[in-house]
């Protein structure tokens, strides 16, 4: 088994409710008869949303956990800063060569509800800019070609059947329209403006995906 190294250590280590430090406030919390799980906020559910549209997934046993697995350690990075204390930190492996960086947060039972999420995204969930970040971030692609590079096209990774329906039809419901392509979707160019204006900043580690131009993509 490979050598695991921890690049990140998790943002909370002490329980803000009674001052304990502990290895694990996950267990600290669902063991203890005074202290409770933190509640998640929105704005941090709206991110780990986009994260499961992405490279994440749901892992745990009686109790879910996020996992993301990347090889892009400022990408890995931004995603455990934005996890702020719920990020358990990260851990790096060597693989065939190449490190290997692993975020998982911590086992929270607000986190059982996206279970559902391996199979099949909620049609009552609109997207948001909070969400669509990440998504983009983790499985999006732009890129430039034909007669001096003037051609944009925009994907998104959607192997998956059903996953690519979903996908589909929230950025339908988000006002994009958008079209299917050796099993990836894909954004017409005239929306792929407005749709880098709508995500803002670029996100770290994946700077180039925001590109407007050949150059700037170049230089990115």
């Amino acid at each position: 088994m490979a050598n695991q190294d921890h690049l990140l250590p998790p943002a909370l280590t002490v329980c803000s409710q009674c001052g304990a430090e502990r290895r694990s406030l996950s267990k600290h919390w669902s063991r203890s008869a005074s202290c409770e799980y933190p509640s998640i906020d929105e704005n941090l559910h709206e991110f780990i949303r986009g994260l499961l549209l992405g490279d994440g997934s749901v892992d745990g046993h009686k109790t879910a956990m996020i996992e993301v697995n990347s090889r892009n350690q400022h990408l890995i990075k931004w995603m455990h800063d934005q996890l702020g204390w719920l990020s358990r930190g990260v851990t790096v492996t060597q693989r065939q060569g190449d490190d290997l960086y692993r975020l998982r947060t911590m086992s929270h039972p607000d986190l059982d509800r996206y279970w559902t999420w391996a199979t099949e995204v909620p049609s009552d969930w609109v997207l948001t800019r909070r969400a669509a970040q990440p998504w983009y971030a983790c499985d999006g692609a732009i890129s430039f070609t034909g007669h001096n590079n003037d051609q944009r096209k925009m994907t998104f990774s959607a192997t998956d059947g059903q996953f690519r329906e979903s996908a589909i039809s929230l950025l339908n419901e988000a006002g994009y329209d958008v079209g299917e392509w050796n099993r990836r979707i894909f954004l017409p160019k005239s929306q792929i403006t407005n749709w880098l204006d709508w995500l803002g900043d670029p996100v770290p580690g994946v700077e180039h995906k925001w590109a407007k131009s050949p150059s700037e993509y170049s230089r990115r």
